[in-house]
C-alpha cells in the first residue's frame, strides 16, 4: 500500500494514476469546503476543479509542515475566495433588512439537520458567508481574515456579527414554522 508521501512524489512526477487516487481520496472533503463558500453546487464544483488544478500544479511546493489535507484545504479556501471575487459577489454585502429568508425544502417536523444548516449558510450574502466560514468553521482570526480579504478587522467582526444575527433570525422563523406545523397536526 502506498503512503501519502509516495502518492505526493508520484504526483510531482506527473503520474496520472496517483493524481486520480489523490483526487478520489480528498474530493468529498474538499467539496464540503467548497460548498460552504459557494451559493450553488455548480459554483462549488468549479471551485473544487480549480482547487485541484492549483494543487497539482503546486504540489512540489508542499513542505511537509502540517498535514497535507490542511495544505489542500487552505488552497481550496483561497480558491473559493478568489473565485467569489471573480464572480463579483463581493458587492452582495447587504444590510440585514434586505436579506430574504431562503426557501428550504425541509420537512417541518424535522429539526434542523446538517444539510439544512449548510443551506442556510450558503444563502448568506457572500461576504457574511465567507467570514462566517473562515472564523467559525476554519478557525481563522479576525486579523488573518482581514489580511486574507484585504478588509479591516472591524469589518470582519461586524460581518461575522451580521452573519450570526441573520442565521439566528432564519432559524427562529424556521422553528416557528415547525411549531405551527406540529400544532396543526395535534
Amino acid at each position: 500500500m502506498e503512503t501519502e508521501i509516495d502518492i505526493i512524489q508520484k504526483c510531482i512526477k506527473g503520474d496520472n494514476t496517483a493524481r486520480k487516487l489523490l483526487y478520489e481520496q480528498y474530493k468529498k472533503k474538499l467539496m464540503g469546503i467548497s460548498s460552504r463558500y459557494c451559493n450553488t453546487k455548480e459554483q462549488a464544483q468549479d471551485v473544487l476543479q480549480e482547487s485541484f488544478i492549483v494543487i497539482f500544479t503546486t504540489i512540489h511546493k508542499y513542505k511537509h509542515t502540517g498535514t497535507f489535507e490542511g495544505w489542500m484545504s487552505r488552497i481550496t479556501i483561497n480558491t473559493a475566495i478568489k473565485m467569489n471575487k471573480k464572480w463579483d459577489f463581493r458587492k452582495s454585502l447587504t444590510e440585514i433588512n434586505h436579506i430574504e429568508i431562503p426557501d428550504l425544502s425541509i420537512n417541518p417536523v424535522q429539526k434542523l439537520q446538517h444539510d439544512d444548516l449548510l443551506t442556510l449558510v450558503q444563502n448568506l450574502p457572500t461576504g457574511y458567508r465567507t467570514i462566517f466560514n473562515l472564523y467559525v468553521i476554519d478557525g481563522y482570526t479576525h486579523e488573518e481574515i482581514s489580511n486574507l480579504l484585504g478588509i479591516s478587522t472591524g469589518t470582519s467582526k461586524s460581518q461575522l456579527s451580521r452573519a450570526k444575527e441573520t442565521l439566528a433570525k432564519w432559524i427562529q422563523v424556521l422553528e416557528k414554522k415547525t411549531f405551527k406545523y406540529e400544532q396543526q397536526r395535534k
